[in-house]
């Protein structure tokens, strides 16, 4: 366990290092901080993510979220007292304000091992030079089965 999450926070260092040589465009806020409900998150997490433009209407989000769980079962794998680590790659596709979000996450139960893989696609509303966020997505998670699953975000940007 504790290599998948050095792994994970290796991947993230290394990408953020590639894309920070990226120029920077000064009315899009590179930084994020949301709360959500459902999502990639089993039921809720607190969130933070940096943005990379790639070019004028592809946009790279690496970012890591937390939740902690007090009692939950998901086919045969029980949370109990577990606190969950849960980092994501999205890429947004779009201009302006509106862009359609795709990714993909897994959730790390710290201490208890093992993960759980989800996939993201859905709408953001970001504003250029605003500093509201918005995300509403469906997002299944794939355990010994394909869970049907959904989540909706609000947060602020920086």
């Amino acid at each position: 366990m504790k290599k998948i999450i050095l792994i994970a926070l290796s991947l993230c260092f290394s990408l953020s290092m590639v894309f920070s040589k990226v120029p920077k465009d000064k009315s899009f806020h590179n930084n994020a901080a949301y709360v959500e409900l459902g999502g990639n998150s089993l039921l809720y997490s607190i969130n933070l993510e940096q943005l990379f433009r790639l070019n004028k209407s592809l946009i790279f989000a690496l970012g890591i979220g937390t939740e902690w769980l007090t009692d939950l079962s998901i086919d045969y794998t029980n949370f109990h007292h577990a606190l969950c680590l849960i980092p994501h790659g999205n890429l947004l596709f779009g201009s302006k304000s509106h862009y359609l979000e795709t990714g993909l996450s897994f959730i790390t139960v710290y201490g208890k091992g093992g993960f759980i893989p989800s996939a993201r696609i859905g709408y953001r509303f970001q504003p250029k030079n605003g500093s509201f966020l918005f995300r509403i997505g469906y997002t299944p998670f794939f355990v010994t089965r394909k869970i049907e699953y959904g989540g909706i975000s609000i947060g602020y940007c920086f």
